[in-house]
């Protein structure tokens, strides 16, 4: 399996790094939507270990050969710490060399297998723990937002499904967060109704295009390919596209009025740590 993701992986950055050099001769409007769904299916592909090719897949990828041996201390006490069992190995020129039975020899590509599966380990108890620890903090901190100003926004939205608002003093701007039930998080901030109002259709789209779930594949795929760098900056490149066109789909019918209003807006959330 690692083979194939690293097969994969390859073939995706030869990608990531063609889309970032032809967005630059692209409308800037244009290049943005395109990449939202591009961005979309390569994070699907780096996560599907399946080479589609008939006969051979684009980018092939030869075992090393290579051995590693690993010495494993003997613990009897029957065995005398002089003497050591040893194992007659036939060479491939035929020539028997000794090994020491107690010597566990492993292939380099099986040895990279395994620090792979632990980079994914790890990178897993990372996020896992930062969500948990995050769910926690706030959670005493949570009071509930009636908000008819919201309730009217979700309906012209036409979103029925149940979302919550809560405020909330340990964060610095707005947020959405939970994969199941979502809610939507609002620090203490004195804003306007119109302020308001644009906000939480910026939120409101976000969770409308389940761009939660986007970003949680991602977060999986720079998790399985942490020892890509593409894929860091792709899931990083991603993140600011899927910021960029919830803003044109918000902005879509508004006038130059209030789309000023909504840069302004912008403006002030970023100064607190982003929207």
């Amino acid at each position: 399996m690692f083979k194939t993701f690293l097969e994969i992986s390859l073939a995706m950055s030869i990608i990531i790094l063609f889309i970032i050099v032809i967005s630059k001769f692209l409308d800037n409007k244009y290049k943005i939507k395109w990449r939202y769904f591009i961005w979309l299916l390569i994070t699907i592909r780096l996560l599907v270990p399946i080479n589609y090719t008939a006969n051979k897949p684009a980018i092939s990828i030869n075992e090393p050969k290579t051995e590693i041996e690993i010495t494993v201390p003997i613990l009897d006490k029957n065995i005398e710490s002089t003497s050591s069992k040893i194992e007659q190995v036939t060479n491939e020129d035929n020539t028997e060399i000794s090994v020491p039975a107690n010597n566990k020899v492993i292939s380099l590509s099986k040895a990279l297998e395994i620090i792979w599966k632990l980079g994914i380990a790890v990178f897993v108890l990372f996020y896992l723990i930062n969500y948990i620890a995050f769910n926690i903090k706030i959670k005493k901190h949570l009071k509930i937002l009636d908000s008819k100003l919201f309730e009217k926004v979700k309906n012209e939205m036409k979103i029925k499904r149940k979302i919550e608002v809560y405020r909330c003093d340990l964060i610095a701007s707005p947020m959405c967060i939970g994969f199941i039930k979502p809610k939507i998080i609002m620090p203490y901030i004195e804003y306007t109704n119109d302020e308001l109002e644009l906000i939480f259709k910026h939120e409101l789209t976000h969770l409308k295009r389940f761009d939660i779930w986007y970003k949680l594949l991602l977060v999986a795929s720079n998790t399985v390919h942490w020892f890509n760098p593409f894929v860091y900056i792709m899931k990083k490149l991603a993140n600011r596209d899927i910021e960029y066109t919830c803003d044109d789909i918000v902005t879509r019918n508004l006038s130059l009025s209030q789309r000023k209003e909504y840069s302004r807006v912008i403006l002030k959330t970023m100064e607190r740590g982003g929207m």
